[in-house]
């Protein structure tokens, strides 16, 4: 939907559309044509499905898979491309300020994060982790200290 998003009222399309009852259908030549919209869905989606991905892929570290460092080297990697594309829609066309903060500064976040995650792969190289659940041998108790 935020591609749909008029990012400036000032075009007045939304004010003309709700006017003439008519729908507009967001395709890839309204993004085009509106290179504004086109950063915006770029930051919004990127920024959502990305976040998700590299939750996923941080716990996957947290609990030492292997292939969890390379998997969000990956997605910041892709994340920057895709903001960076984002960026120069926006740039391109017409959006309000905040937009601009908010893309600005989710490529110096993911940027930072990507730092974290090149560390994360080195240390997994360097020593990788077995890929095993960690399993409670049979004979372990419970302290009783817990109860």
């Amino acid at each position: 939907m935020s591609g749909a998003w008029d990012p400036l009222p000032s075009h007045g399309t939304v004010h003309k559309q709700i006017e003439s009852d008519t729908v507009e259908v967001v395709n890839f030549q309204t993004l085009i044509e509106y290179p504004g919209r086109a950063g915006t869905l770029l930051t919004a989606s990127i920024a959502t499905v990305g976040g998700l991905a590299l939750a996923v892929f941080g716990l996957g570290l947290q609990s030492d898979k292997p292939r969890a460092a390379m998997g969000s080297v990956l997605v910041c990697a892709a994340m920057i491309l895709v903001l960076l594309i984002g960026a120069v829609a926006l740039w391109m066309g017409t959006a309000p300020f905040l937009i601009y903060v908010w893309n600005h500064g989710l490529v110096l976040l993911t940027m930072g994060l990507m730092l974290f995650c090149l560390a994360a792969l080195r240390q997994i190289l360097a020593d990788p982790p077995s890929g095993e659940l960690e399993i409670l041998p049979d004979d372990f108790e419970i302290p009783k200290s817990i109860h």
